[in-house]
C-alpha cells in the first residue's frame, strides 16, 4: 500500500477536492492506496504535528502548484519537511502564471491548468502516479533525514484570509525549455506588485452585470456548437460552409480515442481493415518506457505521452500480405507459409514495404505503448508471464507459428504476437536512455556508430520470460537478416 500528501492552497480548494476524488477512486484507489489532506484534520488533533505525522508516513508527496500554494508559508514548510524526509515529490500546476522557487522549477511538473475532466491531462498524471508508485515500492527502508529536526510551524502574523475571489497576483508565464534530455522551466523577470484598489461599488454591478452577459453567451455558443456538431450538414444546408472541405468527424471513434486512456482496461479494442490489413487503435495516452531490474539500456524508466492516435498492424506482416503488395527481399523466409510471418528481413526491407502500404514503422516508444498500454504491463496481457499465450522456445517446436494463433496474448489494443514468434523492427536507433523523440534517435541519418537499429517483443527462439517483456530491447544491424525477427507497420490516424 502506497500512501499520498497533498500540499495546496485553500484558494485551490475546489479543484483540489476533485483532485483528491480522481486519485481515490481512479488512479490511486482504496483500500490499495491511501491519499491524505488536511480536510481529514480532526478537533481532537494538534494540527501541525498531525501534517508532520501524515508527511512521514506517506510514500509520495503531492504539490497543487499555485500563485497561493508556493508562496504560502505552510505549503513551504509542508515542502520543506517532504525535502528533509527525502520523500517522492510529485508536482502538478493547477492554475497557469505561476511563478516556482529555484526548488520547485528543478522538478518536472504534470501540467493540469485545463482542469480534471481534460482526458490528455489525466494520462500524464496517471502515468506520472503510475511512476511514482514504482518508485515507492523500489524503497524497501525510508532514507534517512537530511537533517535531524522536524521542520517547524510556520510563526504568522495574524491577518484576514485571502478571499477565494481574489484576483491573481502577475506573474510570469512559463516557458517549457529543453536542455538535453531534461525539460527545464524558464521564468520572465515580473514586474514589482502593485496595490489593488477595490472598485467602485457601481463599478463592481457592471462588471457583474458584464459577467452575467459573457456566462450567458458562453451557453449560448456551448449550445450552437453541440448542435453543429450532431447535425454537420447544417451550416452546408444554411449557405454557411465556405473554405476547404472538412474532413468528416470521427463520431464512430470513442471519446477517449482522443481525450486519453488512463486504465487499460478501460479500451475496448478497436480493429479496422485499412487497404486489407486487419489495424489496431491506439488512443491518445501516456506510459513508463522502460523497466528497472533487467538490463542497462532499459532505464531510466521515462514517462511518454502521444498526444494524437494511430494505427498499429494487429499481427506481424505476413508472407500473404508481403507478397501481395510487392515486397522484396533478399532471402526468402526460413519457415515458409502465407499466414506465417515475414522474416530473414532487414530493417531496410521492412521500411520499404511499409511506405507501400502508406504507412511506416513504428518507432520503438509507439510499438512499446501499444504492447503495455498506460499502466505499463510487463506483457502484453498482463503482469504476469503466462506460457500458453506466448509462442517461444517451450511451444514453437523451433519454427515460427502462423500469426495469431494465441489470441488470449493480444495486448491491450488488441495487437497479437508482440510477445514472441518474431522479434519486430522498430525505426529508431538503440540508443540510451532515457528516451527522447527528439534528440535524434528517430531520424533517417546514421548517427549510431554501428547504426543499429532496436528491434523488439521476442522470438519463438527465446526461452526466458524475461525476454519476452514489452520492455525488452536490443540493438540490430539494419542490413542483417534473421530467421527470428520480422516487423509490423504503423499508420497515422
Amino acid at each position: 500500500m502506497a500512501q499520498f500528501f497533498v500540499s495546496y492552497s485553500r484558494v485551490d480548494e475546489t479543484f483540489t477536492k476533485e483532485f483528491v476524488s480522481l486519485l481515490q477512486n481512479d488512479l490511486a484507489p482504496a483500500p490499495t492506496h491511501y491519499v491524505w489532506y488536511d480536510r481529514y484534520l480532526t478537533g481532537t488533533q494538534v494540527w501541525w504535528q498531525e501534517i508532520l505525522r501524515q508527511i512521514a508516513a506517506a510514500d509520495v508527496f503531492i504539490y497543487l502548484l499555485s500563485n497561493e500554494s508556493v508562496t504560502s508559508p505552510y505549503c513551504q514548510a509542508e515542502f520543506e519537511e517532504a525535502r528533509r524526509l527525502q520523500k517522492i515529490v510529485l508536482t502538478v500546476q493547477v492554475r497557469d502564471r505561476t511563478r516556482l522557487s529555484d526548488e520547485l522549477a528543478d522538478l518536472q511538473y504534470v501540467d493540469m491548468k485545463q482542469g480534471i475532466m481534460h482526458g490528455p491531462s489525466v494520462a500524464r498524471l496517471a502515468a506520472a502516479v503510475n511512476l511514482a508508485l514504482a518508485n515507492a515500492a523500489a524503497h524497501t527502508e525510508p532514507p534517512p533525514p537530511l537533517w535531524d529536526h522536524a521542520t517547524p510551524k510556520p510563526d504568522i502574523p495574524d491577518e484576514p484570509p485571502r478571499p477565494t475571489d481574489t484576483q491573481d497576483v502577475e506573474t510570469p508565464q512559463l516557458e517549457a525549455k529543453r536542455t538535453g534530455t531534461h525539460a527545464q522551466v524558464a521564468v520572465e523577470p515580473a514586474p514589482p506588485e502593485q496595490a489593488r484598489a477595490e472598485p467602485h461599488p457601481v463599478e463592481a454591478s457592471r462588471r457583474g452585470g458584464w459577467l452575467m452577459f459573457a456566462f450567458l453567451a458562453v451557453i449560448v455558443l456551448v449550445v450552437a456548437v453541440e448542435t453543429v456538431r450532431q447535425n454537420p450538414d447544417l451550416l452546408a444546408s444554411l449557405g454557411l460552409a465556405g473554405g476547404e472541405p472538412q474532413p468528416e468527424h470521427p463520431g464512430e471513434f470513442p471519446e477517449m480515442t482522443f481525450a486519453g486512456v488512463a486504465r487499460n482496461r478501460e479500451w475496448e479494442p478497436i480493429i479496422r481493415e485499412i487497404d486489407g490489413v486487419p489495424m489496431a487503435l491506439v488512443p491518445v495516452g501516456c506510459f513508463e518506457m522502460g523497466m528497472e531490474g533487467f538490463y542497462e539500456d532499459e532505464v531510466p524508466i521515462t514517462p511518454v505521452c502521444f498526444d494524437t492516435p494511430f494505427w498499429i498492424d494487429v499481427t506481424e506482416v505476413t508472407q500473404e500480405q508481403f507478397g501481395a503488395w510487392g515486397g522484396e527481399q533478399e532471402e526468402p523466409p526460413a519457415f515458409g507459409g502465407e499466414i506465417r510471418p515475414v522474416e530473414q528481413i532487414s530493417w531496410y526491407e521492412a521500411v520499404e514495404f511499409c511506405e507501400m502500404r502508406d504507412a511506416r514503422l513504428p518507432t520503438e516508444a509507439e510499438w512499446e505503448y501499444a504492447a503495455r498500454g498506460p499502466e505499463s504491463w510487463v506483457f502484453p496481457w498482463g503482469n504476469e508471464f503466462v506460457p500458453e499465450l506466448v509462442i517461444f522456445a517451450e511451444t514453437s517446436g523451433d519454427r515460427t507459428a502462423p500469426v495469431g494463433t494465441r489470441p488470449e496474448g493480444a495486448s491491450w489494443v488488441g495487437a497479437l504476437d508482440m510477445a514472441g514468434n518474431v522479434w519486430e523492427w522498430t525505426y529508431t536507433l538503440h540508443w540510451e536512455y532515457p528516451y527522447d523523440r527528439d534528440d535524434g534517435r528517430e531520424t533517417d541519418s546514421d548517427d549510431d556508430p554501428h547504426g543499429s537499429r532496436t528491434k523488439r517483443g521476442g522470438s519463438w527462439q527465446d526461452g526466458s520470460p524475461e525476454d519476452l517483456r514489452a520492455a525488452i530491447r536490443y540493438g540490430e544491424d539494419p542490413f542483417s537478416y534473421e530467421n527470428t525477427v520480422g516487423f509490423r507497420c504503423v499508420r497515422d490516424f
